[in-house]
């Protein structure tokens, strides 16, 4: 399932070793216990063939969609430029209604962007600062949920 998503997440011998011992003592997991983990590095690269978690971020939707969440606002943009240069005159409540419908539109653009990204900060500061990512970073994985869905 992970290597059809995402190959970088199926590690070498070394980092899967690595990654074992990692989670056996955050869990306090005995050897008898069979374990299976997936997961990158940004310390340890040379023992998992090069791969860097940077790949990772590169690749994901974050980028795709904050692109095409800017090519929204400029196409808004654009729009509101054509109404001014067909000589269109509206309404001072036609433009407040204007105003506030791109604001509305800019805000359903980036507060789940927001909402997404804070777990993958969170995530990207602790590997970056090598600091452990304990039980309390869990807590950031339900900033998930709190993103608004709409079904069409």
């Amino acid at each position: 399932c992970s290597q059809a998503f995402c190959p970088l997440f199926l590690q070498t011998k070394g980092l899967n070793s690595l990654l074992e011992k990692m989670t056996r003592d955050l869990y306090g997991l005995d050897a008898s216990t069979h374990v299976v983990v997936y997961g990158s590095s940004i310390k340890h690269v040379a023992i998992n063939s090069r791969h860097k978690i940077a790949q990772f971020r590169n690749d994901q939707p974050f980028l795709k969609y904050s692109f095409y969440n800017v090519l929204s606002q400029l196409n808004c943009g654009q729009i509101r430029r054509q109404f001014v240069s067909f000589g269109v005159t509206m309404s001072v409540r036609t433009l407040k209604m204007q105003r506030s419908f791109h604001i509305m539109q800019i805000l359903q653009g980036f507060v789940p962007l927001a909402i997404i990204s804070v777990p993958a900060i969170v995530f990207f500061i602790g590997a970056v600062a090598q600091t452990n990512l304990d039980f309390i970073t869990l807590i950031f994985t339900f900033f998930l949920w709190a993103c608004p869905a709409v079904q069409v």
